[in-house]
């Protein structure tokens, strides 16, 4: 990546998804011309964590942040785990979700888990679990670019179709003035550079965040198609990036997963973001790039998990780096 950037003479490496973790473990190798858009590891892994960053929403240093995490548990031990569950009425968790500290695309979230769920869960050292207190409510997330503390992009977003209330394929765009300030508060109080993504829940008893995305997510889809140039300085005082108010969706989600003539509508007023008017190459690359995921799907026998075959070659869950 290094010798990439140096031959064609860039001024930024931005990394797309969870490979910024490998790049920020070497961040002190990329001391030329291009600036790698990537805190410190330690940085991202406090965000990427899913209890460091509830607690850092909690207890951190400075003024209490408006919006904050849910009450959460965290543990590294079967036998931990067994005692938050004998300290519940009946040993019910029927106003808890677990999930996996370091999980993605909610790949590994059980709301309201029942026993059986229960059984299958061992936390360990290397793969810690949580519990977060259930909030019932709508979800909403937003994505930003930020630059030395300084926000320059900013969109919102409602996932409003998704996969079993995981990972989303249709983003409505939302004005919200509350989850920008929450943003800003955050990159400000780290001197944040670089991308980062929030997942909140609107509930009767106010706005909660849920967790952080140190990286890009599906937000970035909603930035128009300006000269993304400007945005990348802090310098200026110019104005955010601006927000397309045309919802984003990924066409095939709408037209194969289950359930899509309800969303025959949406699919109408959407742009789908692999079909982009500009861009026909895309279409031509996407059998292929079925056909590797259910290669890679088949050795590691995953049941045609393709969300998780996707992303098992560059995805970091703490510890040493593989």
């Amino acid at each position: 990546v290094k010798r990439a950037a140096e031959e064609f003479g860039a001024d930024w490496i931005i990394p797309n998804c969870e490979e910024i973790f490998f790049l920020a473990r070497h961040r002190e190798i990329f001391t030329g011309k291009a600036r790698l858009l990537a805190e410190p590891l330690e940085v991202l892994e406090m965000l990427h964590h899913k209890g460091k960053f509830a607690r850092f929403t909690q207890t951190s240093d400075g003024p209490a942040f408006k919006i904050q995490a849910p009450e959460s548990h965290e543990f590294s031990s079967r036998e931990a785990f067994e005692v938050f569950v004998s300290t519940q009425p009946s040993g019910s968790l029927d106003h808890w979700v677990l999930k996996a500290t370091f999980s993605r695309f909610a790949a590994q979230v059980k709301i309201k888990p029942t026993l059986e769920d229960c059984r299958s869960i061992h936390p360990t050292v290397d793969n810690p679990w949580i519990a977060q207190r259930f909030i019932p409510g709508t979800p909403s997330c937003s994505y930003s670019l930020a630059i030395d503390g300084v926000i320059t992009a900013h969109t919102a977003y409602f996932p409003k179709h998704s996969i079993d209330g995981g990972a989303g394929f249709y983003f409505e765009p939302l004005v919200r003035p509350d989850l920008l300030e929450f943003a800003s508060e955050v990159v400000a109080r780290l001197n944040f550079s670089g991308q980062i993504a929030f997942d909140f829940i609107d509930s009767e008893s106010g706005v909660r965040v849920i967790e952080c995305n140190p990286r890009a997510t599906s937000g970035v889809f909603l930035l128009n198609s300006s000269d993304p140039l400007p945005y990348f300085s802090a310098t200026g005082g110019q104005d955010l990036w601006p927000m397309t108010m045309t919802p984003k969706m990924i066409g095939s989600g709408m037209i194969f997963y289950p359930g899509r003539r309800a969303r025959w509508h949406d699919y109408r007023r959407g742009t789908d973001v692999l079909s982009p008017p500009d861009d026909r190459v895309g279409i031509l690359a996407r059998p292929r790039q079925l056909w590797e995921l259910l290669q890679r799907s088949k050795e590691l026998d995953n049941h045609y998990n393709l969300i998780a075959s996707a992303t098992d070659d560059f995805e970091w869950n703490g510890g040493p780096m593989r």
